[in-house]
């Protein structure tokens, strides 16, 4: 347990929850001391109420209003999730998983010499931190977003899984900051219980326009990731026809060959019989042209050789003019 007063806003040493109930602190609890709420009159059906939600969000008791957060990571594309609570009244700011926010915190004040600052600035300054966390995240989407956009053409470089792991993650993050935007926009209006947005009006404004500004570049890389992955279909169908192409331009080579071979091959069959009956010396008579057996063999031999050639010619000369 981290522990802060907020009259001289220093660190409290060895604090204890009980001697903290009726001061004026800001208190930060690990996840593994979660238990410990029930000492500031913080339920665990209360505290359930936001464990169980999986989005940022808010909602009030009589004596405090509790909000929940999503610290964001990002790790080989995927994004990684962890909860901040917030739980806060006219005097006290509990925090649970926020040590680092509480500690900067300290440090921030101090150097502007900020005392006994009021709940919603400490409110104010978590959710900064938070946001501004999450938004370089989307800095790392970026990167990775301009990494593919530069080899999407490099079918054998592009990694598909990533590209789907990465707009995966970033429609997961797109969920994050809309309702994040909601909450921003609750407190904003002065809509939530123990907060006075009056008392941090311009700082939740320009905490507001920086979180719409996450939201449209992350809409802006979802663009770019589907662009791409439709260019990289694109590419792959492209590559698939003309293989196609290749493929039917060798089948119809090998079906000339065979068919041009075929009238040959069965006359060479015929007159290739051992019993034919034609004999070789002596010539027949073909429409008045006295021709031997081989002579005939021959003429028949090229006119199947070519004949069918012509034909096959003449019908792909058609079906090119038709298209043409």
């Amino acid at each position: 347990m981290l522990a802060a007063s907020l009259e001289q806003f220093e660190l409290i040493e060895k604090p204890k929850s009980k001697e903290l109930k009726d001061k004026k602190v800001w208190i930060d609890l690990s996840l593994n001391e979660i238990t410990l709420l029930k000492d500031f009159g913080i339920t665990n059906l209360d505290h359930m109420k936001l464990q169980n939600s999986n989005y940022p969000m808010y909602f009030e008791q009589p004596n405090f209003t509790g909000i929940v957060l999503f610290l964001l990571s990002l790790n080989e594309g995927k994004i990684k999730k962890e909860r901040a609570y917030l739980y806060f009244d006219k005097s006290k700011l509990i925090t649970v998983n926020c040590s680092e926010k509480l500690q900067s915190a300290l440090g921030n004040f101090k150097e502007k010499a900020v005392s006994n600052p009021p709940i919603e600035k400490l409110v104010v300054y978590v959710l900064n931190e938070i946001i501004e966390q999450n938004g370089n995240i989307l800095e790392q989407i970026e990167d990775l977003t301009e990494y593919i956009e530069e080899h999407v053409a490099k079918v054998k470089e592009l990694k598909v899984d990533e590209l789907f792991a990465l707009k995966r993650t970033s429609l997961q993050i797109n969920k994050i900051l809309w309702h994040t935007r909601e909450l921003l926009f609750e407190l904003k209006v002065d809509k939530v219980h123990f907060f006075n947005a009056n008392v941090e009006k311009l700082e939740l404004e320009a905490l507001y326009n920086s979180l719409l500004y996450f939201i449209d570049l992350n809409s802006t890389l979802q663009q770019i990731l589907t662009d791409s992955l439709t260019v990289f279909h694109a590419i792959v169908s492209n590559k698939i026809n003309a293989t196609i192409r290749r493929l039917t331009v060798i089948t119809i080579i090998l079906t000339i060959v065979s068919t041009v071979s075929m009238f040959p091959n069965t006359i060479a069959t015929i007159f290739g019989v051992p019993y034919f009956p034609l004999e070789a010396n002596k010539a027949i008579d073909i429409l008045g042209i006295m021709l031997l057996p081989w002579q005939i063999v021959l003429i028949l031999l090229f006119l199947s050789s070519i004949l069918p050639g012509a034909i096959i010619y003449l019908w792909w000369r058609n079906i090119s003019k038709g298209r043409a």
